[in-house]
């Protein structure tokens, strides 16, 4: 009998489209007879709980072939129960987040060492990923207040949140990371809506009773908001800014998985880089962490505003340190 990580390949082969003869599983799976392989149809069965059904089907050039299928049903309700036995809510909602993280622009997500690898490792064998000894920026496992936060997502039920010593009723609309912090944007019952950091989360406090108070209506595009790659501190209004890059900063910044919001082009010997965002503040921050190898040139007040920003810098390096 091969062992369970064999058993669930098989079996996920046999439930494709065009499911596979017993030649072929036995080439794949290194089958040494026909008898240990419909044994093994016997133990899919048998722990799987899923039928395998052959039909004769005009296939290949020796015409009609016997080919083995798990029908779509048998394996969708096994998947379902599957996952639903090894991996809990709670690891469900930390998984969505890793990956839409690890999707996204942000940094790199640590998982728990201690849950959540070990459960998947459970219910898909031996994997490639394996954690580091590093956290990275942040480990979810040590977000305390981030699967409260995702659980009253999901519900769209509110929470009472302390935050910078004031306690307010919040619905928290969508948890994400930006810059190696993990952040939540949150509508007040006056439909304000805005977002928070969730390490600063001094307390939370649950509702006793689950409420069937409606989340008042909004028409904050949270899409649009994300897709903002410096707008996590929004200005007033949005705006178009140009930036010009140097030749290699430039082949950088291609590198990156920007959104449709930035537009990166070549301009012979530098890089033109746009961008339509609200967050002033980021992007000052990010033209002045690229010294030399960028110039804002777009729009001007904001260019006259890095420029005092950068006679103040200096003046603090022209100062002698004997006088500090």
């Amino acid at each position: 009998m091969k062992d369970f990580s064999e058993l669930l390949s098989i079996a996920f082969l046999l439930s494709s489209e065009r499911g596979a003869t017993v030649q072929e599983i036995a080439e794949r799976f290194g089958y040494s007879s026909r008898s240990s392989i419909y044994s093994d149809f016997g133990n899919i069965y048998k722990h799987f709980g899923m039928v395998v059904e052959a039909t004769e089907e005009r296939r290949g050039p020796t015409g009609r072939e016997v080919v083995q299928r798990i029908s779509k049903d048998d394996w969708a309700q096994f998947r379902s129960s599957l996952i639903g036995k090894m991996l809990t809510d709670d690891d469900r909602l930390m998984l969505s987040f890793m990956m839409e993280s690890i999707g996204s622009l942000s940094p790199l997500v640590s998982v728990s060492k201690d849950t959540l690898i070990p459960r998947l490792r459970n219910l898909v064998g031996d994997m490639m990923i394996k954690p580091s000894g590093s956290k990275g920026y942040f480990a979810l496992s040590d977000a305390k207040n981030l699967l409260t936060l995702l659980k009253a997502q999901t519900d769209k039920s509110y929470l009472y949140i302390d935050y910078n010593s004031e306690r307010t009723k919040l619905w928290p609309l969508k948890c994400f990371v930006f810059s190696g912090g993990i952040y939540c944007y949150v509508l007040r019952d006056d439909g304000v809506v805005y977002n928070i950091s969730v390490p600063r989360i001094e307390r939370i406090t649950i509702p006793l009773a689950k409420s069937s108070e409606k989340r008042p209506d909004t028409d904050f595009d949270i899409d649009k908001a994300l897709a903002d790659p410096f707008g996590i501190i929004p200005w007033e209004e949005e705006f178009t800014a140009v930036v010009r890059l140097d030749k290699w900063q430039g082949l950088y910044e291609l590198e990156k998985s920007w959104p449709d919001s930035v537009k990166i082009e070549d301009a012979g010997d530098y890089y033109i880089f746009t961008v339509r965002t609200t967050g002033k503040y980021w992007l000052k921050r990010w033209v002045l962490s690229l010294g030399e190898k960028a110039e804002f040139l777009e729009p001007e007040f904001i260019r006259d505003e890095i420029r005092t920003e950068i006679e103040e810098m200096l003046s603090f390096y022209q100062r002698d340190k004997s006088s500090l």
